[in-house]
């Protein structure tokens, strides 16, 4: 096991309290802001800047919500926190996790001295996320659907990560899937897994 550490878990949704739980396992000292609606064991700091004693903050996939604020979905207030309110609350130096680099982000990061890491960046992260995101996708076709989706065409339009995680996926329901693309390598590909494409 390497060098202990504090985390600042900031924000998200139950993703963000089952990393934090991980990371308390491995011994890592953790506390969470901005997750008051989900229930944990773990300590909660009761304002951003109780963070400041962690090394190592991090942010949700994705980093903002849709109203252009940090992603505090489970937050007990409404309160619309934007990337300079929280940077401004943290301590230079301080490293922040992000799924995602919003500009807006990036730029309040700069301005307060803090080093940004984006995970999401990371192939093996994108490659991993692709598979709950097609289940997602799967999920939300049966909900969707008044019929089963045995027997049923569905066409993947691209065929990079989330692609190859969901046509095998759909294939596996009884599906007859199909591939379209732009490019003919991820095509080619496609029709080695036994896919019919489309370009």
């Amino acid at each position: 096991m390497g060098q202990k550490r504090r985390f600042g878990i900031l924000g998200g949704d139950g993703r963000q309290a089952a990393l934090g739980s991980l990371l308390a396992r491995d011994g890592h000292e953790v506390v969470l802001w901005g997750l008051d609606r989900i229930e944990t064991p773990l300590p909660r700091a009761a304002e951003i800047a109780d963070l400041t004693a962690a090394e190592v903050i991090v942010l949700p996939l994705p980093a903002l919500g849709a109203d252009g604020g940090i992603n505090l979905p489970f937050a007990a207030s409404g309160e619309r926190y934007s990337p300079g309110k929280v940077c401004a609350a943290l301590r230079p130096a301080q490293v922040i996790f992000t799924g995602g680099l919003p500009e807006a982000l990036a730029k309040a990061a700069e301005a307060r001295g803090l080093t940004l890491a984006d995970y999401a960046a990371r192939e093996e992260f994108a490659v991993a996320n692709a598979v709950p995101t097609a289940e997602g996708a799967i999920a939300a076709a049966m909900e969707a659907l008044p019929v089963t989706l045995c027997g049923q065409a569905a066409l993947v339009i691209g065929y990079g990560r989330l692609g190859r995680a969901l046509a095998p996926r759909l294939r596996a329901l009884g599906m007859d899937v199909a591939v379209a693309a732009r490019r003919h390598a991820p095509l080619a590909w496609a029709r080695a897994e036994g896919l019919s494409t489309l370009h």
